[in-house]
């Protein structure tokens, strides 16, 4: 078929909507309407053909002139009703809207130490309480460690409860469940969660076996554990941390941006911290982060790459489902690790650590270094 000319995609774009009998009918009798229908298809989408008396200026989009349809607002549909009905609907509509902000998932933490000294954030997460095989005595010792560290705050990773019911993983889990009650389970939960004070949880991330209560009866266990511990929530896509140093007149000696989530795409087990290098190029929030970390896959991991001209942090954090019947059954080691980064005002890249074994020991000798300095200045 002979190449379309400038007469015909012209008259294309100057009779958005026409028939194709229209078409013919300007002496363009040569096209079938398969191909008027495509070649009009295009032509709205990418406005190519358009001569230069319909060229759009050159300061707007030249496809923001070419909308295939218009959709009315809401109050445009509720006009054409009467009023009782149009009124009625719009306050569906915005009762919607408010309920929908009202149950918003947060996506950003600003959190800042009333001091100036070194300070650390750490991650816990899969305890999966209420299955079998879970270390509970290593978790509640964890726990009160962190709790017990000057300048040590926590996020919580995901998959705090097991979470299984009659819908997923009956059979490997139900059955071999330590308390498979969903009751039970936020109960151990919140009465461990609790060695933790409340002001030094940063934020609890939502896993999926948390989540899976969502799936099947429309509730957020996580949601509601986080209102029930006042700590801020976030859905399984994870949220970002903005963490600041200030000094005693409140000028900003440090900034850093962690983002977490209970897992995200890109699982490679060639390169196992793929995910986290997808995390940098796709993180929402517009600064990169500094420190990406997940969990999920029940074992410890840090790596330190290069991006964008700085050292940045990729982390996981381990398990407490140590005796995993899923994970021998399927060649997997779980492994216990909270993994700690550690923050200081003069230092621009983080110290992160696979253990908080390891890092409160330095935090701790790093403070009072700090404060020893302080003093002598």
């Amino acid at each position: 078929m002979a190449a379309w000319t400038h007469d015909e995609t012209d008259w294309i774009a100057a009779n958005p909507g026409a028939s194709y009998e229209a078409f013919r009918g300007a002496g363009f009798a040569s096209r079938t309407y398969d191909a008027y229908r495509v070649k009009t298809q295009s032509v709205r989408r990418t406005g190519l053909g358009l001569t230069a008396a319909h060229v759009p200026p050159a300061t707007a989009p030249r496809r923001a002139e070419w909308v295939p349809w218009d959709v009315p607002p809401a109050e445009g549909v509720a006009a054409d009703l009467d009023d009782e009905l149009g009124s009625a609907l719009l306050d569906v509509i915005r009762a919607k809207e408010v309920v929908g902000d009202l149950v918003a998932p947060t996506d950003v933490v600003n959190f800042a130490p009333d001091d100036a000294l070194p300070f650390a954030v750490a991650f816990t997460g899969d305890w999966h309480l209420g299955a079998a095989g879970v270390d509970v005595d290593r978790l509640v010792a964890d726990l009160t460690d962190l709790a017990g560290a000057e300048g040590c705050w926590v996020v919580g990773m995901g998959d705090y409860l097991e979470g299984v019911n009659l819908h997923v993983k009956a059979a490997s889990s139900l059955y071999s469940g330590a308390v498979s009650d969903g009751d039970g389970q936020e109960a151990l939960f919140l009465r461990v969660a609790s060695l933790v004070p409340q002001g030094k949880w940063l934020a609890l991330v939502a896993g999926n076996h948390d989540e899976w209560l969502m799936r099947h009866g429309g509730l957020s266990r996580v949601s509601r554990i986080g209102r029930t511990l006042g700590v801020t929530t976030f859905p399984q896509g994870g949220g970002t941390i903005r963490v600041c140093s200030l000094d005693d007149d409140a000028e900003v000696l440090g900034e850093w941006r962690v983002g977490v989530a209970h897992t995200h795409r890109g699982r490679s087990t060639i390169n196992t911290t793929n995910e986290q290098r997808r995390m940098f190029d796709s993180w929402p929030a517009w600064e990169n982060c500094d420190v990406l970390v997940v969990g999920h896959l029940h074992y410890p991991e840090v790596h330190r790459t290069p991006r964008k001209g700085r050292l940045v942090s990729y982390v996981r954090s381990g398990t407490y489902k140590l005796r995993d019947a899923y994970a021998r059954d399927h060649n997997f080691a779980p492994m216990a690790g909270v993994p700690v980064a550690i923050f200081r005002p003069d230092g621009p890249t983080p110290l992160v650590f696979d253990s908080h074994h390891d890092a409160l020991p330095v935090l701790a000798a790093m403070r009072q270094h700090y404060a020893l300095q302080r003093e002598a200045a």
